[in-house]
C-alpha cells in the first residue's frame, strides 16, 4: 500500500485529512477520456505548507501498469481539436523562448502537440508510458518517442529549450524529482510548461468531491501556490500564469456535463442533433485548469531524496 509519509514540497509529516470514502477502488484501468473514474481513497492537506495530495489505498505499480496499459481511441476522435490547443500552447511559448529549437513532450500521449510542433520547425522528442499511444505516434507520424518513465531515458545534461509536461505532473508518485529532472535536461534560461487541474478554482469549491479533477489517478492538487513553491525549490522562476481553455466537439463536451449538468446535456444532445452543428468544436475554459510558463534558472543536478 502507497502511503505518503512527506509532503513532496516542504517535507513535514504534518497533514490532516480533508476527504476519505468508505468505497474501495475496483478501477484498474485507465483512460484519458473516461468521465467517471472513482476517487482516491482519502485527500490530506499538509498543515505546514497547505499543499494536497492523495493518499491512495491501491499500490503505485497499479497506476503505472494502467498507464502502461492504456488504450484510448475516443482520445484520437477528438484529433483536431487537441492539435487546434497544442497551436494555441506551442504559440504561446514562442513568445518566451530566446534560442534553440529542441523540445521535450512529457507525457505526449499520441503526439498530436509534437506533431504540431515538429510542423512549426521544432526538434521534437516524447515520452509516454502507454505502449499504445507511443506506438500511434511513432507509426502514424513518425515521431520520435521514448515508451518508458522519464528517469530512464537518461538524456544529457542541458539538452532541451523546452519541456512541456500537460496533464501529467498531478498523475506522478513524485513530482519534485520529475521537476528536477526537468531541471537538469533543460538549458539554463529554458523554459517549462505545465498545465494541470487548481484545486482552488471556482468550479472545484463549488463542485467539491463530484470536480472532475477528483479521482484516483491524480496523486496531487495543485494551485498557484503550490506550484510556484514547488518550482522555485526544483530550480525554476513563474513567468506566467494562465487558465488553460480545452476545445472540442459538442458531442464530447455534451458526455462531460452528462454528470453534472442535465440541463446542458439535454440541450447539446438536441444542437448536434441538427446536422451543421455535428462536428462543430466549443472552446470551452471553466478556469479550473491551471498553465504556468516557468524559467530554469538554477541548476538542480542533485537527485531528489
Amino acid at each position: 500500500m502507497f502511503k505518503k509519509k512527506e509532503c513532496d514540497i516542504c517535507g513535514s509529516t504534518d497533514r490532516e485529512i480533508i476527504y476519505s470514502s468508505k468505497k474501495i477502488s475496483q478501477n484498474s484501468s485507465y483512460f484519458v477520456t473516461e468521465e467517471n473514474l472513482s476517487h482516491p481513497s482519502r485527500i490530506a492537506r499538509c498543515n505546514n505548507c497547505g499543499f494536497i495530495f492523495a493518499i491512495p489505498s491501491e499500490d503505485p505499480n497499479v497506476f503505472f501498469n494502467a498507464y502502461i496499459k492504456m488504450v484510448d481511441e475516443k482520445y484520437v476522435e477528438e484529433e483536431f481539436g487537441r492539435r487546434l490547443s497544442a497551436r494555441s500552447i506551442l504559440r504561446k511559448l514562442n513568445r518566451f523562448k530566446k534560442s534553440g529549437n529542441k523540445l521535450l513532450d512529457i507525457g505526449c500521449c499520441t503526439g498530436f502537440l509534437l506533431d504540431e510542433a515538429r510542423n512549426m520547425g521544432w526538434d521534437t522528442s516524447g515520452v509516454e508510458l502507454s505502449t499504445w499511444a507511443s506506438r500511434y505516434a511513432t507509426e502514424k507520424f513518425n515521431l520520435k518517442i521514448y515508451n518508458m518513465p522519464l528517469e530512464k531515458v537518461v538524456f544529457p545534461n542541458e539538452y532541451f529549450d523546452i519541456i512541456i509536461m500537460q496533464d501529467t505532473i498531478e498523475h506522478l508518485q513524485y513530482p519534485r524529482q520529475a521537476l528536477l529532472e526537468a531541471n537538469r535536461i533543460l538549458k539554463t534560461n529554458g523554459i517549462l510548461y505545465i498545465n494541470t487541474p487548481d484545486i482552488v478554482s471556482f468550479t472545484s469549491k463549488i463542485l467539491k468531491a463530484k470536480w472532475w479533477g477528483i479521482n484516483q489517478f491524480h496523486l496531487y492538487y495543485f494551485s498557484k501556490k503550490s506550484l510556484s513553491e514547488i518550482l522555485n525549490l526544483s530550480g525554476f522562476v513563474v513567468l506566467k500564469y494562465d487558465a488553460y481553455a480545452r476545445i472540442f466537439t459538442l458531442n464530447y463536451w455534451s458526455e462531460r456535463f452528462r454528470n453534472y449538468n442535465s440541463i446542458i446535456y439535454r440541450i447539446l444532445k438536441i444542437v448536434i442533433r441538427i446536422k451543421i452543428f455535428k462536428k462543430s468544436f466549443l472552446r470551452v475554459n471553466l478556469r479550473d485548469q491551471v498553465e504556468v510558463f516557468a524559467r530554469k534558472v538554477v541548476s538542480k543536478n542533485k537527485s531528489y531524496e
